[in-house]
């Protein structure tokens, strides 16, 4: 059986390679001084053919040329919030191998109903640049994020879906307005990843969303407190 730790055929390593150009010339790099936290709505983030290129119909449609892509994006940050991870892991176990013994990761339980459409949240992060305090909450979205386009099929011009509840990052503030985290917000963004997975095969978005996600990352960079290692 191939795996991800396998050498990919050349034409995932030209890709892979453009990939990670991008990535260098998009996110910040990693310093003492800075942390990166992301949030990624990945589809389905389940199953997963352990095939660099499987041939004729198969499923489920995410395959290792799909996590390495996925994996090098989730790799440039501190801590990633990952959405839409299923009862199925096989795709996050081969990330954290991947990833290796630096990485740790939290999960939360099930959420079942039509609502929760069975879905869990985890939360991926480098535990040489944080640990975790033991605290986890939910909710002021940075200016810089407000113009960030959320899914892969919103066009030039269209509406980048403020009014929706997902792939934000976000803080608590005071009620004068003063952020209560004891960094400093430095700059935020998102990630395309569209022109450099599987272009040599053509595929639809669509397509894509299946095998990478049809959401762009969202990460923000921040000036970190003093500590060596920020608790999260």
């Amino acid at each position: 059986m191939e795996t991800i730790f396998d050498t990919p055929p050349v034409s995932v390593r030209n890709d892979l390679k453009a990939l990670s150009t991008s990535l260098d010339r998009t996110v910040p790099k990693k310093k003492r001084s800075n942390i990166l936290i992301a949030t990624w709505n990945i589809r389905k983030f389940g199953n997963l053919t352990r095939q660099w290129l499987p041939g004729g119909r198969y499923s489920p449609k995410r395959d290792l040329r799909a996590l390495r892509s996925i994996v090098e994006i989730l790799s440039r940050f501190d801590v990633i919030a990952v959405q839409e991870v299923t009862g199925n892991l096989r795709a996050l176990r081969d990330t954290m191998k991947y990833l290796g013994d630096r990485w740790s990761f939290l999960m939360t339980d099930i959420t079942r109903g039509d609502a929760g459409n069975y879905e869990r949240l985890a939360f991926i992060f480098n535990n040489t640049r944080v640990q975790t305090s033991g605290l986890a909450c939910e909710v002021v979205v940075p200016p810089d994020l407000h113009a960030v386009k959320r899914s892969i099929f919103i066009g030039e011009g269209d509406n980048p879906m403020l009014e929706k509840f997902y792939d934000q990052i976000a803080w608590f503030t005071s009620a004068s307005g003063k952020s209560r985290l004891s960094m400093e917000y430095l700059q935020g963004g998102g990630f395309d990843f569209l022109p450099f997975v599987y272009t040599d095969q053509g595929l639809s978005k669509n397509s894509l969303s299946h095998r990478i996600s049809d959401h762009y990352p969202l990460w923000v960079e921040f000036r970190r407190a003093r500590e060596k290692v920020f608790r999260q």
